[in-house]
């Protein structure tokens, strides 16, 4: 393979790796609506999410540092595009609109 394919191949890890830790997230959260102990929930769930993902980084340094920056800006681009098709951009705007200046307390 030549050192095109390989850099696509980062860019296309760390777009896999994005969506695997922002998937991991969205279980979370609905995950901890209806837990008993969501504190737990969110605590375990953060721990194997960012395990997996820096073991992961871990691995393309080892490879070399141009493919985990690579890795990175994939991880980077899916996760603008999981956050604009999502809306959550939107949902933030708008709470922030209904609650002024985004603080909630009573």
């Amino acid at each position: 393979m030549n050192e095109f394919t390989w850099y696509v191949a980062s860019l296309m890890a760390g777009a896999g790796a994005s969506c695997g830790y922002f998937s991991g997230l969205w279980w979370t959260t609905n995950r901890m609506v209806s837990s008993r102990r969501p504190l737990v929930v969110y605590s375990l769930s953060l721990i194997a999410r960012m395990g997996l993902l820096l073991f992961g980084m871990w691995l393309l340094i080892q490879i070399s540092v141009t493919h985990s920056a690579f890795a990175i800006a994939g991880f980077l681009i899916a996760r603008l595009v999981i956050v604009s098709s999502t809306g959550s951009f939107r949902s933030t705007a708008r709470i922030t609109q209904l609650h002024g200046s985004g603080d909630c307390r009573p």
